[in-house]
């Protein structure tokens, strides 16, 4: 084969090869985005309309309808699936896979602001919703306060917001759990009688005072001001001095004249717990490109830097961390890995400690080639790809065992080293290649495997395709070069002590 011959009569340019391959999956290792699922773009949109007091008919009629008429006119619609009940419709819409998400994201979008006026115009919520597997929290934090007031939980869960908000390849950051409050007004009906007041002007009156409206602009001169009516309510004081109308002697009657004005816990949705006590919960999601390893490093530093900022009775929890799974998944890897090498050294001695460890170095340089060519075409480290790695580590050493013992076998007749390596090569290339694609041929369904599965599964094959080809061809390239250079002739049939 004239391309062993090649790399066995340029050594410089083989050694230069080789440490290149070694230095790019090194760096493919170091760089590449890191996470527990391979990202998926599905063409999946979740559409949650809330209309408080409609029943499921109502509900039917009134927005479900509509909304699929209008959404069913979008190309590329697999499916549509609606869920009723009282109040609450959560609508299902499906494309087929190999769309393209970002256009059909825009074209829900735009379908549904168009129906929207056709709807009833009180709806509360009409929701859309895009299917991510970056939507994952990575990470989950409680800060707990069984006796700490409920706006001491909430500004501390605020604070710790905000501050992870900074790391580096975030997507977004939420508040889960908070305890909400409210501002309540109990009107005293007897005291509205008495000044001849309704309760609609008690409403106009309120609304009119909690508003933001721009006023123009006044011209002075070459110079001009904005104007603005800020009357938004800030405090519950300035609720209660609310004016609703004027009083008997020129006086004024505020809101608080007729009613109690009082801030309270609005009444709970959900309640969190950890391990028993009260909590709120802080969730951090990651972008789908972020390296999740190293973006945990920054959230410890942000979290070993709030801790100590903690008003007393409050303690900080990490009740859920993903980089955890995915670091013990790596540490596998290299357990495996190691094991591998093991056994590839205790199984080849009897070709000799030389030809073993040609055999060894196959089994990095694999791997690392491998690992570059995921990364250039997009793949990420995960728990798929990990697995992909591991399988392949039982194959890569197969056609490196095969060409060095041929290569051996050819030093025992007598050939020189330059000479063993390009005859026994050539000898048994075709085979060598054969073999190979028979291998590949037996994984490349998994690779064109249609629909969400085989987008989520992908990355598994193509770890164990990339990664044998990389064998195929560090077997027909570096494995000859490097037995020209570390085998040595033997003066004996046999060669060592094995045989």
């Amino acid at each position: 084969m004239r391309i062993v011959k090649f790399f066995v009569n340029n050594p410089q340019f083989s050694l230069l090869l080789f440490l290149f391959a070694l230095g790019v999956g090194l760096s493919a290792l170091l760089t590449m985005p890191r996470g527990e699922d391979p990202p998926f773009g599905a063409p999946i949109f979740v559409i949650t309309a809330v209309y408080p007091g409609t029943s499921p008919a109502d509900m039917e009629q009134l927005i479900a309808d509509p909304l699929e008429d209008e959404l069913y006119n979008i190309d590329d619609v697999d499916f549509i699936k609606t869920n009723l009940s009282d109040g609450l419709m959560i609508m299902r819409l499906e494309f087929e896979y190999g769309v393209d998400v970002d256009n059909k994201n825009n074209e829900v979008v735009r379908e549904v602001n168009r129906i929207r006026p056709n709807l009833p115009e009180n709806l509360p919520l009409l929701d859309i919703e895009r299917a991510a597997s970056s939507d994952v929290v990575v990470l989950q934090v409680a800060i707990t306060g069984p006796t700490a007031a409920d706006q001491r939980l909430i500004d501390a869960a605020e604070d710790l917001e905000r501050r992870l908000e900074r790391v580096p390849g975030t997507k977004w950051v939420r508040v889960q759990a908070e305890p909400e409050q409210e501002v309540r007004v109990h009107l005293d009906l007897e005291r509205m009688t008495s000044y001849g007041i309704g309760f609609d002007r008690v409403l106009a009156s309120m609304d009119a005072n909690n508003r933001n409206i721009p006023g123009g602009s006044i011209d002075l001169g070459g110079r001009r001001f904005s104007v603005q009516t800020d009357t938004d309510y800030e405090t519950v004081e300035s609720i209660r001095q609310t004016v609703i109308s004027a009083g008997p002697n020129g006086g004024l009657i505020r809101l608080g004249d007729l009613a109690t004005v009082r801030l309270a816990a609005k009444d709970d949705a959900h309640r969190a717990r950890f391990n028993g006590e009260r909590a709120v919960w802080v969730l951090q999601a990651l972008q789908s490109s972020a390296n999740i390893v190293a973006a945990r490093q920054e959230m410890q530093v942000v979290l070993d830097e709030f801790r100590p900022t903690l008003a007393e009775g409050l303690d900080l929890h990490v009740a859920f961390d993903q980089e955890a799974s995915v670091t013990h998944r790596l540490g596998s890897l290299g357990r495996d890995f190691l094991i591998a090498v093991f056994l590839v050294l205790l199984t080849l001695l009897p070709l000799g400690p030389r030809a073993s460890l040609v055999v060894m170095i196959s089994i990095p340089l694999s791997l690392s080639i491998g690992l570059a060519l995921l990364y250039y075409l997009g793949f990420t480290l995960n728990q798929l790809s990990i697995v992909g790695l591991v399988v392949a580590l039982g194959l890569v050493v197969d056609d490196s065992i095969v060409m060095v013992e041929n290569i051996e076998r050819f030093l025992r007749m007598g050939y020189s080293r330059v000479e063993a390596a390009v005859a026994a090569s050539k000898q048994i290339g075709v085979a060598v290649v054969g073999c190979t694609i028979v291998l590949l041929l037996a994984f490349l369904p998994l690779a064109f495997l249609p629909g969400g599965s085989g987008e989520f599964i992908r990355s598994l094959p193509m770890a164990v395709l990339m990664t044998v080809s990389a064998s195929l061809f560090v077997a027909i390239t570096i494995t000859p070069f490097l037995a020209s250079r570390l085998l040595k002739a033997h003066q004996r049939e046999g060669g060592n002590i094995f045989l």
